[in-house]
């Protein structure tokens, strides 16, 4: 109870009564201490008439206006009775107050406790509405908070609903469908800022996706985050785990980082940031909300930010894939479309007795007209593209269809007049019954084969010793004929120095030879000597020739190695015949000895041409000689066997 009597001993007087009574009681030096006291809590207000005289009475009047709705302070003044010239004052604290008691002066003690009584009983039941209105708001601002809380659970689920639809629908590009999931995280935790990154396999790098919030200098900077880095994505992609910053000003692993001065730039005191993993495990990125104040999201919000996080985990996996199985398309019909080897799909035919008997073309690549000369065969069958065509092709690919076993094969397709390798293998379920198969035309390779068998043959059935060697003189290739001419077995040879089969006195020439090769200029007809395996010397004639690769380069040299030995032996006994008979013509001086060529003209002379038949060797050599050694006569009657013999026509005179 607040007391207010400026006069005299009232005020003692009043509290006196009071607290012998039991009543707590404050006496107020004035309106402004009354005032201060009122503030706080104030049961009742107990004053003289005298006291509205004070120059603070309209403050006290404030007071008592800005009550609150559920107060009225009790208000109890003394008057001295009869007409009083506080009269409008007392007006003015009645419409205040609202619950004002006047009392007439003198009063006894019980009057004075009486209303005292009446004024405190009227506080207590304010305090009670008080109370329940204060009850009532609390009940009303926990049913408010149900219902923003439900609201906001509303909203959370509506925007995962979004999103699953999304994932289900699969409408937009597929950073739209990202920037609907960081928006739904943003909302779902109470923010307006988020990121989202996923994960870049190659590197391990989260890399800036999607977000909502924030400016060019922040996207910048966590455009790329690496597992060392200090920032809360950062620590989290390096644990593997959601990390919770409250206050990233206290947090001491981004202290006097850039990355906190980022932040704090950008608006952020706080961050949570989630992994996304597949299904498997894997982690496939990061969402991250980002607020404006110190602050710890809720369970509730952590919750519904898991169960986003696996939706959005579940639409970037299957994206993953899908754009997995578009590149393999793509890699597969760029294969298809450029290999140079023909490829088939085919649909196996099978009789009733599930023998195979014919095969339908499903599909083909664009080499398949270059490796088979067949046109427009999808759709069609091969007994209607080519009647006469083999039955093992249609056996083995019949196997292929029914036993799932690739196999791989070379094989002639004589009504295509080609030779093919094939490899052959099922596609699809088994009850479709269709093959692919990958084959390339090696008709030119089984024709080079066989050449080079027929010329392996001749090689090694040749009597000349036929030697390949590289650009070092290594011997590569030895045949029966080099062993026959050489005296060394393959074996003995192989890998060894083409310098084993040369004299010393000739070892010079195998460096002009070898360049030569190098420059690609072939050596034929070079006789020299080369040395057997029992050391012997023998003549040979050489025919050495460059080998190139498929590019025109020269890696090695043939050389043909011809004995010459017996040509020398019959060129030497020529010359000793021929000296022979020179020697003998030239003793000869009785009888004419000439020779002649085929037309006629003598080609030698002996001093018995001049003593016989008078012809000096200037006036014999080259001359017709028919005219020259008869008559014109003899010559017109074609007389005697000389004429005849000279002209070719007659047998030789003894």
């Amino acid at each position: 109870m607040l007391i207010i009597a400026p006069l005299g001993q009232d005020a003692a007087a009043m509290a006196d009564v009071l607290e012998k009574t039991g009543f707590r009681t404050a006496i107020c030096d004035g309106v402004s201490h009354a005032c201060k006291e009122m503030t706080k809590k104030a049961s009742a207000l107990l004053m003289t008439e005298e006291a509205l005289e004070m120059p603070q009475v309209p403050q006290m009047l404030e007071l008592l206006k800005a009550q609150p709705p559920w107060s009225e302070l009790p208000v109890i003044i003394l008057t001295s009775g009869g007409e009083t010239r506080f009269s409008k004052l007392l007006d003015l604290v009645a419409a205040a107050a609202g619950s004002v008691t006047i009392l007439e002066r003198p009063l006894g003690s019980a009057t004075l406790l009486r209303s005292v009584e009446v004024a405190l009983r009227s506080r207590r039941r304010q305090y009670e509405v008080r109370d329940l209105l204060e009850e009532q708001e609390g009940k009303q601002r926990e049913l408010q908070a149900l219902k923003d809380h439900l609201a906001s659970d509303l909203e959370a689920m509506r925007r995962m609903h979004r999103v699953a639809s999304l994932n289900v629908q699969r409408e937009g590009p597929f950073r739209d469908v990202l920037q609907e999931i960081i928006e739904a995280a943003a909302s779902i935790t109470g923010t307006t800022k988020g990121t989202l990154q996923l994960r870049d396999v190659s590197t391990g790098e989260l890399k800036m996706t999607a977000q909502t919030g924030f400016k060019r200098p922040f996207l910048e900077f966590f455009d790329v985050v690496r597992v060392s880095d200090t920032c809360v994505c950062g620590q989290a992609l390096q644990n593997g785990e959601r990390v919770i910053v409250e206050d990233v000003t206290e947090h001491k692993a981004m202290a006097d980082s850039r990355a906190l001065d980022v932040l704090l730039r950008a608006g952020v005191r706080a961050v949570q940031s989630t992994p996304l993993r597949s299904r498997s495990g894997s982690l496939l990125g990061m969402i991250s909300t980002h607020f404006g104040e110190p602050h710890h999201p809720s369970t509730q919000e952590l919750r519904f930010v898991d169960l986003l996080a696996r939706q959005a985990a579940d639409i970037i996996e299957r994206q993953q894939s899908e754009q997995a199985v578009r590149e393999g398309e793509l890699r597969y019909r760029t294969l298809f479309n450029s290999i140079d080897e023909g490829f088939c799909v085919v649909e196996m035919i099978f009789n009733s007795e599930n023998l195979p008997k014919d095969y339908r073309f499903l599909e083909v690549n664009p080499a398949f007209e270059r490796q088979t000369g067949l046109t427009g065969p999808v759709g069609k069958r091969m007994r209607e593209l080519v009647p006469e065509h083999e039955d093992e092709w249609y056996q083995i690919f019949g196997r292929v269809a029914l036993t799932g076993r690739p196999v791989r094969f070379q094989n002639r397709a004589q009504a295509l007049h080609r030779w093919y390798d094939v490899y052959a293998f099922r596609v699809g379920r088994a009850e479709n019954k269709r093959v692919a198969v990958l084959f390339t035309d090696i008709t030119a390779r089984k024709e080079a084969q066989e050449m080079n068998a027929r010329l392996a043959a001749i090689v090694e059935s040749s009597e000349d010793a036929i030697i390949s060697k590289d650009l070092s003189g290594i011997i590569l290739s030895w045949n029966h004929g080099a062993e026959r001419v050489f005296g060394y077995t393959a074996e003995e040879v192989l890998g060894k120095p083409v310098t084993i089969l040369i004299p010393p006195d000739h070892l010079d020439e195998e460096p002009k030879i070898l360049a030569r090769i190098r420059r690609g200029e072939p050596i034929e007809h070079y006789e020299t000597v080369r040395r057997r395996k029992d050391g012997s010397l023998i003549d040979i004639s050489l025919t050495v020739s460059p080998i190139k690769d498929g590019t025109g380069k020269v890696i090695g040299a043939s050389k043909i190695a011809r004995d010459i030995s017996g040509n020398k032996q019959a060129i030497e006994d020529l010359r000793r015949s021929e000296e022979r008979y020179r020697t003998l013509v030239e003793q000869v001086k009785d009888y004419a000895i000439f020779s002649m060529d085929a037309s006629g003209h003598p080609t030698s002379w002996n001093e018995g041409v001049q003593r016989v038949l008078g012809f000096a060797e200037e006036e014999f050599i080259g001359k017709d000689i028919v005219t020259t050694i008869f008559t014109p006569e003899d010559v017109a009657a074609d007389r005697g066997p000389g004429v005849a013999n000279c002209k070719g026509k007659g047998q030789r005179l003894g």
